[in-house]
């Protein structure tokens, strides 16, 4: 999972042409955190996930690489684990 959010984080920030510099500055964190959490070696914590995700005004799921299989099923698929049931 840690893989997957930042290769979306990597690949979010060279679609809006951002350096790690300028997305770090928008984040308020350094650009050797927004670094560690591109190249996998670190986990934002989920006050981070949201906001990187308003930055890029996406989804969290979108951010983790969760893509619901249909709306009515309730399922999600994703790196994290594959299939799941979301039934509470």
């Amino acid at each position: 999972m840690m893989y997957e959010i930042g290769k979306n984080i990597k690949r979010l920030r060279k679609q809006r042409n951002w350096t790690q510099e300028q997305l770090a500055n928008k984040l308020y964190i350094s650009r050797q955190t927004l670094s560690n959490y591109e190249n996998g070696n670190r986990l934002p914590n989920l006050y981070m996930a949201c906001q990187i995700a308003d930055v890029f005004e996406i989804s969290i799921d979108s951010l983790m690489g969760r893509k619901r299989n249909s709306p009515e099923s309730g399922e999600y698929s994703g790196h994290y684990g594959g299939k799941g049931t979301n039934k509470w």
